[in-house]
């Protein structure tokens, strides 16, 4: 029955859909410009078929999505697409979206996504990454996230939010100003604490990423 209902929603003329909690059927939708899944289980051929299936679509978001965590890279490729927010999606991302605008990824650890071709009209582009319970952010772990950002585009910003961010010497893992390609944009780091079972800021710093 719902399938039914999607597939007529999307052969309607519809511009915007949302959907949560419920399998996707991939149906051509030449008229959909926003797309919101949420705990979708989607495959590796689904997402890319998904976007050819959608070719004026312009924002797609897509948060706590299974069935993405393979060793293949995830391939997001459009031409029409403008804003992309990825959001506790695990995988491999392989981003071709020459006219992009707004580029957003949450994760709990340092990111894995290759930008095939990186977009001019790119104004926003933030890394979230929520290592709360995690015991690897450490300076070994901030270098591997320096060495990304340094082979990836210039981010906007990039916070990390983890308990154990005020343990980690912060002059130590300013940029050699030898680098050759030093990553560029705002760093933060949230430091918390959990006090009486509650979860509290207990304090933040930040530096640019820059040389």
């Amino acid at each position: 029955m719902i399938d039914k209902w999607l597939g007529i929603v999307l052969t309607n003329g519809v511009k915007d859909l949302t959907v949560s909690s419920y399998p996707f059927v991939v149906v051509n939708c030449n008229s959909l410009r926003k797309l919101c899944l949420f705990y979708v289980r989607l495959d590796e051929n689904m997402l890319q078929a998904l976007l050819n299936s959608c070719p004026l679509i312009e924002s797609f978001i897509f948060e706590y999505c299974k069935g993405l965590e393979t060793m293949n890279p995830q391939k997001i490729k459009s031409v029409s697409l403008k804003f992309l927010k990825i959001r506790f999606c695990g995988g491999i991302w392989e981003i071709d979206a020459p006219n992009l605008v707004s580029l957003k990824y949450t994760w709990e650890d340092i990111p894995q996504i290759k930008i095939v071709r990186e977009s001019r009209q790119l104004k926003y582009s933030r890394i979230i990454l929520k290592c709360l319970d995690s015991d690897n952010v450490n300076a070994a772990w901030f270098c591997k996230l320096r060495k990304f950002l340094s082979n990836s585009i210039s981010w906007s910003e990039v916070s990390v939010e983890s308990y154990r961010c005020n343990d980690i010497n912060i002059q130590n893992l300013q940029l050699d100003h030898k680098d050759s390609n030093p990553p560029r944009g705002r760093f933060k780091c949230h430091h918390y604490m959990e006090e009486w079972g509650e979860l509290n800021i207990c304090g933040c710093f930040g530096m640019e990423l820059s040389a």
